[in-house]
């Protein structure tokens, strides 16, 4: 990843979107263990530090009028939430139900670089690329079974980093008669998980999970100071909301105004907060804390607003997971110092890079993979004097 001092932009890619169609696959993905550091990912005990989610789906049927043959058991792209790497499972990769080709496990990388719905078992006949083998049959004409087939298994594994509620769903998508991924009636058939700490399909992960589903959260400068915007549908455990700040110049968040007191429950709400505060001439950051009734708590996403006075910037990014350079513009090309810090979300400083130049580009390439995946902030400063601070996410390839 590289950067130039900004405020970080996060791009959202998806590859080759699933489209939900006819149902013709029949199964059941079942959650079947749940392993963290600590934590069962109930409700009332999140799974924390290192987890690992193992889901299995079992295959018990395929038809469509024109064919009864399915290629592809997978998790989707946009079903992969932030942070979360999906490998093969304990059981899954097999012959085929007839025997003549082999149900193959492709990973993210192999899936991305072959043009795949997304990571998870494909018929193959071994070449490497399931997109021109045909799948698998099983037993019986016009709807298949598939009896000899044991479980295909996926391990979601992830390091804290956002608190989060994970719903495993599998896709299974079929070939159509002329040819190997040819079927417009059966292109991803979804089933959302079942069982789990939660006896509904769920884990959560990282923190408590609260009744509420925040709608919009967002800020906007104006001319009387920074307008912060949010909305919201709780139910009757959630209590209120707290507003917090943290300026370029701050290393935590501080609370701000009062307390957002929910009046209605399962009803949708809004709150608008004026903050004519704010004398900081590069950015201010805001989160909300969400509280519930029994005052267990979660963090909203983290929304900036970027002064007028800071410089243009821009933003690229490499897809790199263990590169990460930010590039200071040095527009006086005066000497200065400069100094960067890498912190992780408990404050704790990880890194400090340190250089004085009068280069118009002052560069600093932060060695990062040894970190685990999740958010980190990056502190930059110039004679002592902060810069910049803004978000980075480790992805975990």
């Amino acid at each position: 990843m590289k950067l130039k001092t900004a405020f970080v932009v996060i791009c959202l890619i998806v590859f080759n979107q699933v489209v939900l169609s006819a149902q013709c696959a029949s199964g059941t993905a079942t959650i079947s263990s749940v392993t963290a550091t600590n934590g069962t990912g109930s409700n009332t005990d999140p799974a924390t530090g290192n987890i690992t989610v193992e889901t299995c789906f079992k295959l018990t049927g395929f038809f469509e009028s024109s064919t009864n043959w399915v290629h592809g058991i997978f998790v989707p792209w946009n079903e992969i939430p932030a942070g979360f790497t999906v490998v093969k499972g304990a059981t899954g990769e097999q012959v085929t139900q007839q025997g003549f080709r082999y149900w193959t496990f492709f990973d993210s990388t192999s899936a991305r670089n072959l043009g795949l719905p997304g990571p998870g078992y494909y018929v193959d006949n071994l070449d490497g690329n399931p997109k021109n083998n045909y799948g698998d049959n099983g037993t019986g004409t016009p709807k298949a079974t598939f009896a000899n087939l044991v479980p295909f298994c996926f391990k979601y594994i992830y390091t804290c980093g956002l608190s989060n509620r994970l719903r495993p769903r599998i896709a299974v998508s079929g070939d159509g008669t002329t040819g190997p991924w040819n079927n417009p009636d059966c292109q991803g058939d979804y089933f959302y998980s079942i069982g789990g700490p939660n006896n509904d399909g769920s884990v959560v992960v990282c923190a408590i999970q609260l009744a509420l589903d925040l709608l919009d959260f967002s800020a906007t400068k104006t001319s009387n100071g920074n307008r912060i915007f949010w909305k919201g549908i709780g139910d009757q455990n959630f209590s209120h909301y707290e507003l917090e700040k943290l300026n370029s110049d701050a290393r935590v968040f501080q609370p701000i105004g009062s307390n957002f007191t929910v009046q209605s429950e399962n009803t949708e709400h809004t709150f608008e907060y004026l903050d004519n505060s704010s004398a900081n001439l590069y950015s201010d950051y805001y989160r909300l804390k969400m509280v519930d009734l029994d005052r267990s708590f979660t963090y909203s996403k983290i929304i900036g607003v970027l002064s007028s006075q800071k410089k243009s910037v821009s933003f690229n990014d490499y897809k790199d997971p263990n590169s990460l350079q930010v590039i200071i513009q040095n527009s006086d090309k005066s000497k200065h110092d400069f100094k960067l810090e890498l912190i992780d979300l408990m404050g704790k400083s990880l890194t400090v890079l340190k250089k004085s130049g009068v280069s118009s580009n002052i560069e600093f390439d932060v060695p990062v993979s040894d970190l685990n995946s999740g958010i980190y902030f990056v502190m930059v400063s110039q004679d002592q004097n902060v810069l910049e601070t803004f978000k980075w996410l480790k992805v975990q390839h």
